[in-house]
Parts: C-alpha cells; structure tokens; sequence
C-alpha cells in the first residue's frame, strides 16, 4: 500500500513537473510530454503494471486540462501501450538506444498524424521536431530509470 502510495505521488509530481517546469522548455512550441515518455519507457523497461499506472492516471489529468473528449489521451496511451507490448516487444530481440529512440519517435508522429485527421489540418515538418524532442527525452528518461530501477525478466509467452 505504502509503496503504490508512493508510485501516485510520483506522477502526481510529474504531471505537476509536465505543466509548470517542462511547458518553459519549448522547442519550437513542443512541450516534452512526460506522461507518454515514461510509461513507454517503463514498459520498455518491463515495468508493464507500472506503465499502465502512470498511463491511467497520468492521461486523466492530461484529459482535465485537454480540449478534447475527457478520456482522449487516456484511451491514446493505453491502446499504444498494449500495442507495444503484445504486439511490437514480442518481435523485437534487444532493445538498444537507437531502437528505444525510434519507437518513441514513431509514436509520436503518429500520434501528431492521427490529431491532423481529427483536426483536418495538413501535416507540417514540426511534427518531426516533435518525435525528435521526444524520442531524446525517452532516452534521457530510459538512462534514469535504469540508474534506479532494476531490470525485471520480461516474460512475453
């Protein structure tokens, strides 16, 4: 119980972290979206419960403060969550930064394709400074979480 306490608090400060610190560090208007970058990374890492726990509550304050539907990003986040993980990490062998990076960055452009549809806009090049900006932060993110976390077996049968 304690320790899942402390789990909520740390999103909570992540998300606190996404809307005050991170929003000032704009690269060409794309604020780093931590919420999807670390639960992509924790399930890279094989933390797929925790994932989904930062996926969940961290989409519902993203959704409170969205001009979308309410549950928009939560529902994004879990569908590529469950997508990468009985889909895309049961073909991959071995994970390396590069491939870290760009499954970040493939989320991420299809994420900015999917909102030029709902939107009806034309894709511009920004969205590949999106993915970039967060495929680098994903493997930031990757570095950190391995200094404190450890490895756990990733049992895909």
């Amino acid at each position: 119980m304690k320790k899942n306490l402390i789990k909520v608090l740390g999103i909570l400060l992540l998300i606190i972290l996404q809307f005050t610190f991170f929003s000032k560090l704009s690269v060409l208007t794309f604020i780093p979206n931590l919420i999807f970058v670390i639960s992509i990374v924790l399930l890279l890492r094989g933390f797929l419960s925790d994932s989904l726990l930062v996926a969940v509550l961290g989409g519902l304050f993203l959704d409170l403060t969205s001009s979308f539907r309410f549950g928009f990003y939560t529902f994004v986040i879990i569908l590529i969550l469950l997508f990468l993980n009985f889909i895309i990490l049961k073909n991959i062998p071995t994970l390396n930064l590069f491939l870290i990076f760009l499954i970040i960055f493939v989320i991420f452009i299809s994420i900015d394709l999917v909102m030029c549809l709902i939107f009806r806009t034309m894709p511009t090049w920004q969205m590949i400074v999106d993915g970039v900006v967060n495929g680098l932060w994903g493997i930031v993110v990757y570095f950190v979480l391995e200094k404190f976390t450890k490895q756990e077996e990733i049992k895909f049968s």
